[in-house]
């Protein structure tokens, strides 16, 4: 499926979009659609929708009902139990919310905003990701990095990716190589490209299906891996404007997963998860600087 893009850019350049991955293989519905009837609810509750809340909880590592086998009855159900609970406080404590445990007007507007679907918490998540760094004055997160011996990384792309995508993509690429040590090279061998970039529609096959517009815009894999995919159904802009997505803003954004950093609670950094449509993000803060300095010290 080809991508819907608005633009006014006729050149051409050579680019990427590097765009973040979520780590359940859980399908999940945009959440624009199911916490419409949610707001207010807490634990004890039964309500239509709590389904979709706990996978789109468990989407981004705030909970994770392995951990508490008792309530493994409440996995497929409507009932807001204490893993639940838990779950929101884990998420409004990220995002410096109130603690009330339940899904307060605030909660629920923040959660129904686009946003990268890669894992703010990745504790809840061992396999495949590496230990997961963050001191105690820091906001970023660094979760894997490319060998030392690896500053050049090659990028390719489908045949998906059009033309009028590649500005802003390779505009956000040169950014982050302003601030790291990396070059990044095109390869028009798809199977080459240490990063792997198509658009794709929802299940397209990496166990990591799409919502639909709206909800989450794109997921990546951290090094090693570099595929990169992000969602065909949104309306991606090569500049900035009103009910559109920008382009640049999430290519920032998942360049900073690509090269290892996890998601910042700072809504001034690039690498905070959320980003509204006709949102531009301007680079860097000082968090993002700090965070790829600490995971590429000495280069």
């Amino acid at each position: 499926m080809n991508p819907k893009i608005s633009s006014s850019y006729t050149l051409v350049f050579s680019a990427i979009l590097i765009i973040c991955h979520a780590h359940s293989s859980n399908k999940i519905s945009s959440p624009g659609d199911f916490l419409r009837d949610l707001n207010g609810t807490r634990k004890g509750d039964n309500a239509k929708g709590l389904i979709e809340l706990k996978k789109y909880l468990a989407y981004l590592g705030y909970i994770n009902y392995d951990n508490y086998p008792a309530n493994s009855i409440h996995v497929n159900d409507d009932f807001f139990d204490d893993v639940v609970e838990s779950g929101v406080k884990e998420y409004q404590n990220f995002f410096k919310l109130r603690l009330t445990g339940f899904l307060d007007q605030e909660t629920v507007n923040l959660m129904s905003k686009p946003r990268c679907g890669m894992p703010d918490n990745l504790y809840n998540f061992s396999p495949g990701h590496g230990k997961v760094h963050r001191s105690i004055s820091a906001r970023y997160r660094l979760v894997r990095a490319w060998p030392r011996d690896k500053r050049n990384l090659t990028f390719s792309y489908s045949l998906d990716v059009t033309a009028a995508a590649k500005v802003p993509m390779v505009a956000a690429l040169l950014k982050w190589s302003e601030i790291s040590p990396f070059r990044f090279i095109i390869t028009h061998v798809y199977d080459d490209g240490d990063m792997k970039i198509g658009f794709k529609s929802r299940d397209h096959g990496d166990g990591h299906p799409f919502d639909g517009k709206g909800g989450i815009l794109a997921h990546a894999f951290y090094p090693p891996d570099g595929r990169v995919h992000f969602d065909a159904d949104e309306i991606w802009a090569a500049e900035v404007r009103p009910g559109t997505m920008d382009i640049y803003t999430v290519a920032l954004h998942e360049a900073g997963h690509i090269l290892g950093l996890g998601h910042s609670d700072d809504p001034n950094a690039v690498m905070y998860p959320h980003i509204d449509y006709g949102q531009a993000r301007k680079p860097f803060g000082q968090d993002d600087i700090n965070g790829i300095r600490a995971l590429y010290p000495n280069n």
